[in-house]
């Protein structure tokens, strides 16, 4: 049987996690609209479109929501973070793969006005391998995000949604480092600094490289993506 509670689903324009995400959604609510997000930093007025929303749901998507967007939600705003609780903010298989992590996951949340912060719903953990390439990480941490995220929504759904009967449902202990990652911080990552051993290039190479991303030398104060 749907819910008739309405939901804004924000997610990644023609990213395939996202729309399925999306279509799951459609299949167990009556009432699902969504906003699409591009790139980082990207800002939309979407005010508006959080009148008489239930639930507001975060999915790989860009958008940063302030304390004054999360007020006017109603129920519950769930945000899905592609890391596990160690990791917040951005960068977080990057830095994962060059902490040479043997463990990595995803996290469950409610939002809050901190960045990746909020009440901990659901963590899982899987085992990476030694060697293993950025993109396959992503890869493999985005399909765990579409299992959480109907395996979550699924919980909620069962309880109506209830904040009073959460805590009991997600009976759960994890909680934040203290630390996050900004996109700042992750450029200055992709830097490879003069006098990098070989062994650490390769190590850089692998934490960064994906898609048309590739770590960057600076020489007179311009960046130059080193080749690999």
């Amino acid at each position: 049987m749907k819910s008739d509670k309405k939901v804004l689903f924000c997610g990644r324009k023609h990213d395939v996690y996202s729309i399925t995400a999306y279509k799951f959604l459609l299949k167990h609510f009556d009432n699902v609209s969504c906003v699409w997000s591009k790139k980082p930093g990207e800002k939309k007025k979407i005010d508006n479109r959080l009148k008489k929303i239930d639930i507001l749901i975060s999915f790989r998507s860009y958008f940063i929501f302030k304390r004054k967007h999360l007020n006017k939600v109603k129920l519950l705003s769930i945000n899905f973070h592609p890391g596990p609780p160690k990791y917040r903010g951005f960068g977080c298989a990057n830095y994962a793969i060059y902490n040479r992590e043997k463990f990595y996951g995803v996290t469950a949340h409610l939002m809050n006005e901190k960045i990746d912060y909020g009440k901990i719903l659901n963590v899982i953990k899987f085992k990476i391998k030694n060697y293993i390439s950025l993109e396959k990480l992503l890869k493999i941490t985005h399909k765990y995000q579409v299992l959480q995220f109907k395996d979550v929504l699924n919980k909620l759904q069962e309880i109506n949604f209830d904040k009073k009967r959460i805590k009991k449902k997600f009976n759960i202990n994890y909680k934040w480092s203290s630390k996050l990652g900004s996109k700042k911080k992750l450029d200055s990552f992709y830097e490879i600094k003069k006098g990098t051993n070989f062994r650490e290039l390769k190590l850089k190479i692998r934490s960064t490289k994906v898609g048309n991303y590739r770590p960057y030398e600076v020489i007179k104060n311009k960046k130059f993506p080193i080749k690999c």
